[in-house]
């Protein structure tokens, strides 16, 4: 086996965590994985040098391929994002992230209206971008591989889809009378094999790659069983590091 790939990773905490999040470079290879998606955060242009550097064989690390900042809606929750809080706002922000030469754009959907989003993935794809990122409930998984996705970051977002209430569910997420962690619920208990099976055939026919992040979900899932506050790999990260994660 070559090398693994890590294919959700973020770089972030500004220009104060450069050398904290630099040393995770070696830490990668030392772990065998030789190559990351890096889909957004606030240490763009950095990234972008490590990238260089690193292909140019001036610095050890894993191959990156990164987003560049995450396109989100007003008021982002994410530092670094770039915010689409109308139509006017797509191309600006898609001309910014060709300027970088990213690999591929994030979206984001803490604050991304529907609408906008499903705007943004069709501009990024008349523009030939590739585009990945999570998928507003506000929007159905039919919608948004029809506007030209061609990644869904995380598996909460299918599994939406194979729900048999996901049209019920997406307009009450709509009409304000549900949230995306307060449907979750919902979405799992109506979980139909045949919704399954049309969501998986329409993201096969369409060529859309889905990242699952088994492990942070996993992670995640268990923190009231297990906090990881005794975790060796505490010890390869500065206090920055940790203080970034705490709102976990």
């Amino acid at each position: 086996m070559p090398g693994f790939w890590d294919n959700h990773v973020h770089f972030r905490g500004g220009d104060s965590l450069i050398s904290a999040n630099k040393n995770f470079l070696a830490l990668f290879l030392a772990n065998g994985i030789t190559t990351l998606r890096e889909c957004g955060g606030d240490m763009t242009s950095t990234i972008l040098d490590w990238q260089q550097k690193i292909a140019n064989k001036q610095l050890a690390g894993p191959t990156i391929y990164t987003s560049g900042p995450k396109l989100d809606g007003k008021n982002a929750r994410w530092e670094g994002s770039l915010e689409i809080a109308s139509e006017e706002d797509i191309a600006p922000a898609l001309d910014s992230l060709q300027l970088l030469e990213t690999d591929f754009v994030k979206l984001y959907d803490s604050k991304f209206t529907g609408e906008l989003y499903l705007k943004t993935i069709k501009a990024a794809e008349k523009r030939k971008l590739i585009s990945s990122g999570h998928m507003p409930f506000s929007v159905t998984l039919e919608e948004t591989t029809a506007a030209g996705m061609d990644g869904i970051e995380h598996l909460y977002y299918v599994l939406k889809a194979c729900s048999a209430e996901e049209d019920a569910i997406t307009k009450d997420i709509i009409a304000g009378k549900t949230s995306f962690w307060a449907s979750l619920d919902r979405v799992m208990h109506t979980y139909n094999k045949e919704s399954a099976k049309t969501a998986f055939a329409t993201l096969k026919s369409r060529d859309v790659y889905v990242i699952p992040t088994l492990h942070i979900n996993h992670t995640l899932s268990y923190l009231d069983e297990e906090n990881h506050d005794k975790d060796e790999y505490l010890y390869y990260m500065g206090d920055g590091i940790t203080k970034t994660y705490e709102g976990r």
